[in-house]
């Protein structure tokens, strides 16, 4: 009890503290002083109100130590005054995402006006992606040193500055000076993970891919805005990124295994501890990592101590020792929401659990009811235990209440385990032995599918989610109640019952069973996967950029460019293309596109590509000549043949461009698709100089539907070219929230042009998919155009 009170009047002396608005150096002489009178009255009570004296001498020594939190560094100053170049080592591992790359520099020297300092300090550096940047790495960022600010009533200010950084540098320009002076456990562990992330983006599709390795390796990078959006929006969201609850999934297989080998309760709980303590390593031992690590410690130690008190107490401890090290961290939203969830667990989960086993024997027959408990009454108690817990913080900070939490965390939470397990078990396999690893992570695509197709299934269900905003005051007194409860139950209530048995205990029979179910699930998916004699056409949604993908009749795949976003292109590559199929016949880009680069190595990472068609103005980078088994640069006329009739022919450019020429869309590579009567032309790049040349050089651009090109930009549409095009059809793909998308594309004037034709357009219609037989033409269809008609 004596941690309870100590970590109470802790906590209490930090809030008091960061509410006085007084300079530190007074502060901490103010809260010295109280200190220093608290000792003699802790020692006049000690022997009639033990526990208040001790919560009062914890609130004084809180309130110093947040008197004594930095304000700021030698950086602080040269916010705002123009730009600078910083050179320091970078930290932890750098975030990779579609809008760029975020690394966090411990910096030693800063050049201002040709001045060179020695500064200390921390920078978080926003950059263009660079694979080869490890931690330990000397590094050079040049750009505008800023203070954070606020987004979206959101204070980045405050929440960096919890970890020491009050600068920041967006839009930098960033080079790698020096290697890791020395090789180090971190760099090690880093180039591991980065190794099984592109085991797994190998191995498996997108989005799946991307969502093993948000849980087994915590990198959400590769997740789609839409898809991370879905999870969001069901309450799903704990899932894609390690946090207490994947840990608890770990300790529990492994005290599960460990279980049937007879060690004793404390034995097994140390070795899961350590496990997961092996694991946090790995993925990079991050602040909210290492918090998950911890809180899960406790519940593991909870169910293996026989002391009725342990689990508070040693939250309780948590609490203290993390906010020792860094007394802001409790203004953290996830440090808020790893300690509730915890102690949610801690003080729900039995209650809960003892009135779902009372539930299933009324809705299953005996058997049936017992085996449905072992495998889904645990994870479904302590998700739902975690989730009333948080769920007031949720919708304090993010003011959004999904309505269909319950029934798709009922889902997919049992899921949980097995993806977790295959994941880490395939992980490890591929690292040495590659083909047993793909039939592993076969196997665990099924849950992972599953989890998926079911977020995405309830984000689309109408009023999945809610804007709801709570008072402030409410939120704090359901917690103040919380804290009370935890009190009564440290003091009265007997220990907490084992948490943590997540992994299902499988007699070899049915696990056998189990595994001849998932090859069979395997062998339909194949099969309902084969081409189906149809061209099919789409239009894949990756932001403002173009990214065109063909399956022909015979399953050949062509994708023509890439658009910018690594994870929306996988997504949707993922999406239509079967999960065993990782090869691209044709790749095609048609103009060269530096900020396509990122796209294309995630592209790479993943698929074989056979061809590579490019217009040749630019020499092509490194990852595209080692990744493409034949390059060419085509002319017009130069005509490739597939199966069953299908034809790729190249209408422009006639000639190389020449070496002086800048404007890159006018030598842009045009394609035209044909299969049977139906073709499609696709200038995805080309200006009105390069429309003209081709009808110059004789070329008749004649398609059945026409790709407007430039995305409909203004002044991107010839007349004559759209004339001598005699298109039944136009499409265009326009993404209006991608700030890339700055002139509010398409322009009136050129849908005007347009006249008669129709035009399908992917922020009206939909993802645009078509396909065809070869005389007719179809696409598909929203579910408000079907009701309309």
């Amino acid at each position: 009890m004596r941690l309870i009170y100590l970590a109470l009047g802790w906590v209490c002396g930090i809030v008091l503290a960061a509410s006085n608005p007084a300079p530190p150096a007074a502060q901490s002489v103010f809260w010295l002083a109280l200190c220093a009178m608290a000792v003699p009255v802790v020692w006049l009570l000690r022997d009639w109100l033990p526990w208040p004296a001790l919560a009062l001498l914890a609130l004084t020594l809180g309130g110093f130590r947040f008197s004594l939190a930095p304000t700021g560094n030698d950086l602080l100053p040269f916010n705002n005054l123009g730009g600078v170049s910083i050179e320091g080592v970078a930290g932890a591992a750098p975030v990779l995402n579609d809008q760029g790359m975020r690394l966090r520099v411990r910096v030693d020297t800063l050049v201002s006006q040709g001045a060179r300092r020695s500064v200390t300090g921390d920078v978080l550096v926003l950059a263009r992606p660079d694979r080869e940047i490890q931690p330990g790495d000397r590094v050079r960022a040049t750009g505008l040193l800023q203070g954070p600010g606020t987004r979206d009533d959101f204070s980045w200010s405050e929440h960096l500055a919890r970890s020491g950084v009050f600068s920041i540098m967006r839009e930098a320009s960033l080079e790698r000076l020096a290697p890791a002076e020395a090789a180090s456990l971190q760099s090690a562990l880093h180039s591991l993970n980065r190794r099984v992330a592109r085991l797994i983006s190998w191995h498996l599709p997108a989005p799946e891919s991307a969502l093993l390795r948000g849980i087994v390796l915590g990198d959400e990078s590769g997740l789609a805005p839409d898809l991370r959006q879905a999870f969001s929006d069901t309450g799903a969201a704990h899932v894609i990124a390690i946090s207490g609850f994947n840990m608890i999934v770990l300790s529990g297989a492994v005290t599960a295994m460990l279980r049937r080998s007879s060690l004793a309760r404390g034995k097994s709980a140390a070795i899961a501890v350590a496990v997961m303590a092996l694991y946090t390593l790995f993925v990079g031992a991050s602040a909210p990592v290492l918090r998950a690590a911890l809180m899960s410690s406790l519940l593991v130690f909870a169910g293996a101590m026989r002391r009725r008190v342990f689990a508070p107490a040693s939250l309780s401890l948590a609490v203290l020792l993390m906010s020792l090290e860094n007394p802001t961290v409790l203004w953290d939203v996830g440090f808020q929401l790893s300690v509730f969830a915890t102690l949610g667990i801690m003080l729900l989960a039995a209650p809960l659990g003892s009135r779902l086993e009372r539930i299933l024997p009324a809705l299953l027959p005996a058997g049936p009811a017992r085996r449905a408990g072992d495998l889904l009454l645990e994870p479904l108690v302590v998700s739902l235990a975690a989730w009333i817990a948080t769920l007031p913080l949720i919708l304090r900070y993010f003011s959004r209440l999904s309505l269909v939490a319950l029934p798709v965390n009922l889902l997919i939470v049992p899921a949980q385990a097995p993806l977790l397990i295959l994941g880490l078990l395939a992980s490890a396999t591929a690292l040495v032995a590659p083909l047993p690893a793909q039939f592993l992570f076969w196997l665990d695509l099924l849950p992972l599918t599953w989890t998926t197709e079911i977020v995405q299934a309830a984000a689309r269900l109408p009023h999945a989610a809610m804007d709801l905003r709570v008072d402030p005051r409410h939120v704090s007194l359901f917690y103040l109640s919380l804290v009370a409860a935890m009190l009564l139950r440290a003091a009265r209530s007997p220990l907490l019952q084992r948490l943590g048995r997540l992994a299902v205990k499988q007699a070899g029979g049915g696990l056998t069973l189990l595994l001849a179910a998932g090859l069979l699930l395997l062998l339909v998916m194949a099969r309902l996967s084969r081409p189906d004699g149809m061209l099919h056409l789409w239009l894949l949604d990756v932001g403002h950029g173009n990214a065109v993908l063909l399956q022909g009749p015979s399953g050949e795949h062509i994708l023509i460019d890439v658009g910018h976003a690594p994870s929306r292109l996988l997504t949707a590559l993922g999406e239509r293309m079967p999960f065993h199929d990782r090869r691209l016949e044709v790749l095609a880009l048609t103009v060269p596109d530096p900020q396509a680069e990122d796209a294309l190595q995630s592209l790479l990472q993943r698929h074989e590509v056979g061809l590579l068609l490019h217009n040749g103005h630019r020499e092509l980078p490194s990852i595209l000549r080692d990744g493409a088994e034949e390059i060419v640069v085509p002319r017009a006329g130069h005509t490739l043949r597939f199966g069953q009739g299908l034809a790729l022919e190249v209408l422009h450019p006639a000639a190389p461009p020449p070496p002086e020429q800048r404007r890159f869309n006018s030598s842009a590579l045009v394609f035209r698709v044909r299969y049977g009567d139906v073709s499609f032309l696709l200038p995805a790049s080309l200006d009105r100089e390069g429309q003209l040349q081709l009808l110059a050089e004789g070329v008749s651009p004649a398609a059945t539907v026409l790709q407007l090109p430039l995305h409909g930009a203004a002044r991107s549409l010839e007349a004559d070219f759209l004339r001598a095009a005699r298109a039944q059809l136009a499409m265009v793909h326009v993404d209006p929230e991608d700030p890339r998308n700055r002139r509010g594309d398409p322009d009136p004037d050129v849908l005007a042009l347009l006249g008669d034709t129709p035009l399908l357009r992917s922020d009206r219609n939909g993802a645009l998919h078509f396909w065809s037989d070869g005389e007719r033409l179809w696409r598909d269809v929203l579910p408000a155009e079907r009701a309309a008609g």
